[in-house]
């Protein structure tokens, strides 16, 4: 027997009379040899070996680290306007938005300054969009075409004072009827490494701001009173 795998090159062979005359021993030698010798022959043979496929590392847009996702439906109104805010701003984020005019602006709070990356989490119902973000006087445009749902990075911004940021988003041209629907504005970098105030999920609170209420311990009911005051001392009026 010739066993033939590349330059592997051995052959096994005995008679008859040898294999009678063999003890214990040799017998067992030869069958773990044949043995042996089988496998070769099938593992090599004519058997081929497909090279296995190794991704490519996928690198995220100029490096942006974009870790906070600022949801649309409890931190964005549209600019100016109150109607519109009510109608094109849902659950959702932002949807069947059709006026270049309506301005898209999201608050949050950051508690450092420095250089902050800022992204969007949204999609286009058809083909491609343009819109514009801002943020404190640094503009930049970008350029969607994806009907899925994705991060798209934007790039880098600064803070300078802490405090409230706007993120304004315009419209600057769109293929369809609409521009992107937007379910998030998503940060990141040195001004968000601290202490962030946004909206995380009790919208209808979140949108309708905050309210106060006072109430009264009711003085004796046989007096006759015509009305009642509260004082409130060392409360800043801004």
């Amino acid at each position: 027997m010739v066993v033939d795998c590349g330059q592997l090159d051995f052959s096994v062979s005995y008679d008859l009379n040898e294999i009678i005359n063999m003890n214990n021993k040799m017998i067992f030698k030869l069958i773990f040899t044949t043995f042996f010798a089988a496998l070769l022959t099938t593992g090599c043979g004519n058997s081929t070996t497909k090279p296995v496929k190794v991704k490519e590392p996928v690198e995220v847009s100029d490096n942006i680290v974009l870790s906070i996702e600022i949801p649309v439906a409890g931190n964005s109104w549209i600019l100016d306007k109150v109607s519109e805010s009510t109608t094109l701003i849902g659950d959702q984020g932002i949807t069947n938005w059709t006026n270049a005019n309506d301005e898209l602006v999201t608050y949050v709070y950051v508690s450092r300054t420095g250089s902050i990356n800022v992204g969007i989490k949204g999609h286009v119902l058809k083909g491609q969009a343009s819109i514009e973000v801002s943020l404190n006087n640094n503009h930049q445009v970008v350029e969607l075409s994806n009907t899925n749902v994705e991060i798209i990075p934007v790039g880098e911004f600064y803070v300078d004072e802490i405090g409230y940021q706007q993120v304004i988003i315009r419209g600057k041209s769109s293929s369809s009827d609409t521009f992107p629907q937007l379910s998030h504005v998503v940060i990141g970098g040195d001004a968000t490494e601290g202490q962030n105030y946004y909206v995380k999920d009790d919208f209808y609170w979140g949108r309708r701001g905050p309210s106060v209420h006072l109430k009264y311990t009711k003085p004796n009911l046989g007096e006759n009173n015509e009305w009642f005051y509260s004082v409130s001392n060392d409360l800043p009026l801004a």
